[in-house]
């Protein structure tokens, strides 16, 4: 009688630990599950950050491109406009003197 009353005791605790198991295998597939959703958010979420980190750093190129086209426009310009500055400047010298006179005008101030 005893050999079945320990036999019962045993078969239910065997049977409480395998509904024990049974939990936490489920509890542990859903955080397997959980893990796998947020590491697929994280890839996500650093292929965007990347691609945002590539279209600002290719605007700033062209931008910057552009700023050093203007200013290298801007100085051949300016450089164009001393040159006629000075031979206007030698042409009104000579006009009202009579003579050929070379006046270094120096930097104009472009301001």
């Amino acid at each position: 009688m005893e050999a079945i009353v320990l036999t019962t005791q045993l078969k239910e605790e065997i049977a409480q630990l395998k509904r024990q198991l049974d939990t936490r295998d489920r509890s542990l597939i859903e955080k397997g599950k959980q893990f796998n959703e947020l590491r697929t958010e994280k890839w996500e979420v650093e292929k965007e950050f990347k691609k945002r980190l590539l279209d600002q750093q290719l605007e700033y190129e062209r931008r910057l491109e552009n700023m050093e086209t203007i200013i290298r426009l801007t100085k051949s310009e300016n450089g164009k406009l001393n040159k006629m500055l000075k031979a206007n400047t030698r042409k009104s010298i000579t006009a009202h003197t009579g003579n050929a006179l070379l006046m270094d005008t120096g930097p104009v101030d472009s301001s």
